[in-house]
């Protein structure tokens, strides 16, 4: 349980936002949500896209701080130069943990 573990908020997220998942066959988001999808993940999944109304059959938020219920995990899977917002908004929305796949550092 995540009482006896203190990453289990990371490890195992009774929820999970996932920033930029889509609905794009090669793109990130769509293989971060896919693997969830597949994986049978038991927990809430809040896709973050906000130019679409759903991902995967899940209804879509256009942010993490959008989203009407408590966010363990935070996925965040768009370009560098969105990341610093998406973080703003996790620190908002008092997410617990992030995990960024990304390019384009420097």
């Amino acid at each position: 349980t995540q009482i006896d573990n203190p990453l289990g908020f990371l490890l195992n997220p009774k929820s999970v936002a996932v920033v930029g998942a889509s609905n794009g066959v090669g793109k990130v988001g769509y293989s971060v949500m896919n693997n969830i999808v597949q994986s049978g993940y038991s927990g809430r999944v809040f896709p973050i896209n906000p130019k679409s109304p759903e991902v995967f059959g899940f209804p879509a938020f256009k942010s993490v701080v959008d989203v009407p219920e408590d966010v363990e995990l935070v996925v965040v899977c768009v370009p560098a130069r969105f990341v610093v917002g998406t973080m703003k908004q996790c620190a908002e929305k008092k997410v617990r943990g992030v995990v960024i796949i990304t390019a384009g550092f420097k």
